[in-house]
């Protein structure tokens, strides 16, 4: 089974791959930062795979035209091998190439980036052409105008990633990358108001200026931070109900703390204690206070309950079983 994933963003594009790389007689290609698996990207580590040197020039047959991405123009030449093509959020990859995709098993898979008002525009119409729609979240059933999915896969995680939490640094941690660039849509404003006057730290890169701030530092950088912190402030992505860094927050299990309605759909009451969430930036910020300076005998059943909830929701054993069903059916 030949599948080529089109991808729009470099983490989630090495989740999926390594999850459909451990499934049985499926040979993958992946146009993005995975281009060429056994070098890896800059954010993620190589991948055990090679992609056949025939495919590689058939995909080189596309001309990228003035927008400088193949993704965009793609030929029938291109796409002649592969039994399955999954696209990654970007519904254009679809419309603008169906000429090339229309006779091929097309799936759209969303990545937590739709919004109410996609349901009557654009996922019908991926629907009427008979693209099969791939959700990542069950929460986006309760949307009036839902136009139902062929399956619901979430995101997975492999649970020997992570270590587990162990605490000790009575400060609060934060992740976002360019956060003042992306004030709204990150909740920046909150960061402040519940942060302001705690010990902090901010990873993510590009925040010159942002208080906190530890500055640049790789992934293992923050991954070991997370073990080691007392509590971890989250204010989302809109208009994500959940994102990739929520969930290895919770793998390790470090205290999560937020407020529960963030302004978009959101996961958070299923996923989080009552008690982690706050009604508002200021009690959220009373919240963070109270919790640094707790032991971490009591803040470790916050912890557990946080490892158990991701094992059970994305534990990418199970995740790839669920892709390999879809692609069985297909």
């Amino acid at each position: 089974m030949n599948v080529l994933l089109l991808p729009c963003h470099t983490v989630l594009e090495y989740d999926l791959l390594r999850m459909w790389s451990d499934i049985p007689n499926v040979n993958l290609m992946s146009p993005g930062s995975y281009w060429e698996p056994d070098k890896g990207s800059a954010l993620r580590p190589p991948l055990g795979f090679s992609v056949p040197k025939e495919w590689i020039d058939g995909w080189n047959t596309i001309k990228p035209g003035d927008l400088l991405d193949h993704k965009l123009y793609i030929n029938k030449q291109a796409v002649e091998p592969f039994d399955i093509i999954v696209v990654m959020h970007e519904w254009k990859y679809i419309f603008r190439n169906w000429h090339a995709l229309k006779n091929k098993n097309v799936v759209w898979y969303d990545i937590g980036q739709t919004e109410p008002g996609d349901e009557t525009d654009r996922i019908k119409r991926l629907k009427e052409l008979g693209v099969k729609i791939v959700r990542y979240w069950d929460g986006y059933q309760t949307r009036k105008d839902y136009q139902g999915h062929d399956a619901v896969i979430p995101f997975g995680k492999y649970p020997e990633d992570f270590n587990k939490w162990e605490g000790g640094t009575k400060s609060v941690i934060g992740l976002c990358q360019a956060f003042k660039k992306r004030a709204d849509v990150c909740r920046y404003e909150c960061w402040e108001t519940s942060t302001n006057g705690l010990p902090r730290a901010l990873f993510g890169n590009d925040n010159d200026g942002v208080p906190g701030w530890v500055g640049e530092k790789d992934y293992s950088h923050l991954i070991n931070g997370m073990l080691k912190y007392n509590a971890m402030w989250y204010g989302g992505t809109k208009p994500a109900p959940y994102t990739l860094g929520l969930m290895e927050a919770m793998f390790i299990g470090i205290p999560i703390y937020a407020v529960r309605n963030p302004g978009w759909e959101s996961a958070l009451v299923d996923l989080l204690p009552y008690f982690n969430l706050a009604n508002s930036s200021e009690e959220l910020r009373l919240i963070l206070s109270s919790n640094l300076e707790k032991p971490k005998h009591v803040l470790r059943s916050v912890s557990e309950h946080e490892q158990e909830t991701a094992l059970d929701l994305w534990d990418a054993n199970k995740i790839k079983r669920m892709w390999e069903k879809l692609f069985k059916s297909l």
